[in-house]
């Protein structure tokens, strides 16, 4: 079964969507400056009704109704406490990042996102490397709780991708260390903590 493709230019209409001015044009008369042609509504409209579909598409398309009061809040909400805590994130990062050059751990790489996750920071220590990563939360136990085994073996899988970007590769020398940021700022740092995972 061979489907139609639904044309996508929005400029092709009749005759009788035209403005006055192109119809003269093509009986010859004397034409003002051009005008932009309208664009055709009919599909617009058609689309818009309560779940219709966009060919190709299986999700509904969204109607014109108003969304509540409660919902828009809401969902303002979310987002800004979703910025609130990505900030809160990136506050942290920087603050262990400081600590570490201060302490002669010059920064390789931030926020370094590989097939495999990401790296919040990576340091380098003489020959080797070192991989933090930075959880902040209202307190150090509740930080160190979001740090999951699926997300240390995602750090892994990281780690490994970003060795092999490096001259000695897997053989370089690595240490892993989890830095807790509470909400105080506060921090502490526990280095080579994934060594018996």
């Amino acid at each position: 079964m061979t489907r139609r493709r639904p044309k996508t230019d929005g400029r092709q209409m009749s005759l009788w969507d035209w403005p006055g001015d192109a119809l003269a044009a093509l009986s010859g008369a004397p034409v003002s400056p051009p005008v932009s042609p309208p664009v055709c509504r009919v599909a617009e409209v058609s689309l818009h009704m309560a779940g219709a579909q966009v060919h190709g598409s299986s999700r509904p398309v969204a109607d014109d109704r108003p969304t509540s009061p409660a919902k828009r809040v809401s969902a303002d909400r979310r987002k800004h406490e979703g910025r609130m805590g990505y900030e809160a994130g990136l506050s942290a990062e920087l603050r262990v990042a400081q600590d570490y050059e201060r302490r002669g751990f010059p920064v390789a790489r931030r926020r370094w996102r590989g097939m495999g996750g990401e790296i919040d920071l990576i340091f380098r220590d003489g020959e080797g490397l070192v991989f933090v990563e930075v959880k902040k939360s209202r307190s150090f136990e509740r930080a160190l709780e979001r740090l999951t085994a699926r997300q240390i073996a995602r750090l892994r899988v990281a780690a490994e991708e970003y060795l092999g970007t490096q001259p000695k590769g897997s053989l370089t020398e690595v240490r892993f260390d989890v830095a807790l940021v509470n909400g105080q700022g506060e921090m502490r740092v526990i280095e080579n903590a994934l060594c018996g995972w």
